[in-house]
């Protein structure tokens, strides 16, 4: 498939001038960390969105099938991500779907730049996040939901954890307290 060049250097330049202001914005202090994930998980949406929305408007034009690589990270995505809890190994990962693990190696570092199990735990850390800070969740038992996707080291949870999002699960289940505590002064 060919791109035209011109607006290929017309979407590399949008890239290259979005990146810098995000980066700054957070450099100077005016997003935290968390912030600065969600502005760019934000971004991916839409963008994945507008990708979507061109597609369809291609019409009765030849859409490519994906790649073979595409084809694996799809598959082996949907297995991780309908099974959180569970530990896979690569090993594992490559018998369920008769795979090499080179190729899925390939696939997820082509896709999504980081290998499998680094793909595995940030899934792992985004969801406990979400339970951490959901509407629902008890944020007084941060071993529970951690234990619940698989982190058996506290120690080496928070450490991952703070990697991440730039802040310990008791710093994040304390601002959802405080949260929680404002919103509920505000309606009554």
């Amino acid at each position: 498939m060919t791109v035209h060049p011109i607006r290929f250097a017309n979407f590399t330049r949008f890239m290259q001038q979005w990146f810098p202001t995000a980066e700054c914005l957070y450099r100077r202090g005016l997003l935290a960390p968390q912030e600065a994930a969600l502005l760019r998980e934000k971004f991916l949406c839409q963008f994945r969105e507008l990708l979507d929305y061109t597609f369809e408007q291609r019409g009765d034009r030849q859409i490519l099938k994906p790649t073979r690589r595409y084809w694996i990270f799809a598959t082996v995505q949907a297995m991780i991500d309908s099974n959180l809890a569970k530990n896979f190994t690569n090993e594992e990962l490559c018998q369920q779907f008769c795979i090499s693990p080179r190729a899925m190696q390939y696939a997820f570092k082509e896709i999504t730049g980081v290998g499998v199990q680094q793909y595995i735990r940030a899934r792992k850390l985004n969801a406990v996040r979400e339970e951490l800070c959901g509407p629902s969740a008890d944020p007084s038992t941060i071993y529970a939901i951690a234990s619940a996707y698989g982190f058996s080291h506290m120690g080496r949870f928070s450490e991952q954890f703070y990697r991440c999002f730039g802040e310990y699960p008791s710093t994040l289940k304390k601002l959802h307290k405080s949260d929680i505590k404002m919103r509920k002064s505000m309606i009554s």
